[in-house]
């Protein structure tokens, strides 16, 4: 292996600079190539450990260093193409007014973290990272929008015309047992789980009854305050990711065309 990579504090020697909108695509590859040679570098030493005998420890430091160096290449990148983010967030919040643009710029910030780590200068070497993120970008806030027609929180979603807002600051409607009391409409939201990441899994099984424990028996519906005591989450915060993914599940249902027994 040879000890020579891209140092961020080396930038302005190169050209590069955070205002500049941008890197030209040589530089922008210098910063990919570089990534996937630490990347490279990390797992061959990773696949030495196990021979390493007494030099197992100066290995793992070395694996450190190496994942230190990447962390603070990556950062510069994310850094430097800031400005990106801001100008198709604006771009985007025009395009799909119903998503709010705080959404949109949040998204823009996990989607760059996100093409940093899947773009390949190899595989992608016909277009720039730019329009890799755009593409990504793009269809994120789409399925953003397409959600949001989904599912609302002013649709009514109990037999007394109450709306999803209300009835869940209404704290004698915080119990969401009477939405699955029908079998169908608990196996629909169970067999969609997979679609969710674990911790919103988790708060939708607790949540809506679906939770078994080891014998297979199902535990009982846990109120908001409960299972945020448990995930170490406020009320408000469980609420809110319960409600994303119920979004999510919606989404994947519509895509499917199997959103038959869903909470409408």
């Amino acid at each position: 292996m040879v000890d020579l990579y891209f140092k961020p504090e080396e930038a302005e020697a190169y050209g590069f600079s955070e205002n500049a909108g941008g890197f030209s695509r040589e530089n922008e590859r210098r910063f990919f190539l570089t990534k996937d040679r630490i990347r490279a570098d990390i797992s061959v030493l990773e696949e030495g450990m196990e021979d390493a005998n007494g030099d197992a420890q100066s290995i793992s430091n070395r694996i450190e260093q190496l994942r230190r160096r990447e962390v603070r290449i990556r950062n510069y990148f994310l850094k430097s193409n800031m400005r990106l983010v801001r100008a198709l967030s604006a771009r985007f919040s025009e395009k799909f007014p119903s998503v709010d643009i705080r959404d949109i710029f949040s998204s823009g910030q996990e989607k760059l973290l996100e093409s940093w780590d899947k773009f390949d200068i190899v595989e992608h070497n016909d277009i720039k990272f730019s329009t890799y993120y755009g593409r990504s970008l793009y269809n994120a806030v789409y399925r953003l929008s397409q959600r949001r027609d989904l599912i609302s929180l002013d649709d009514e979603v109990t037999e007394d015309g109450l709306s999803r807002h209300e009835f869940i600051k209404d704290p004698y409607f915080e119990d969401p047992s009477s939405q699955v009391s029908d079998k169908d409409t608990g196996y629909w939201i169970e067999r969609h789980l997979g679609s969710l990441n674990s911790r919103e899994s988790y708060i939708i099984r607790r949540r809506y009854g679906l939770y078994r424990r080891k014998g297979g028996c199902r535990e009982k519906v846990s109120t908001l305050e409960n299972v945020g005591k448990i995930v170490k989450l406020t009320k408000e915060r469980v609420r809110q990711v319960e409600l994303r993914a119920l979004e999510k599940i919606r989404g994947r249902a519509e895509v499917e065309g199997s959103n038959e027994g869903f909470i409408s």
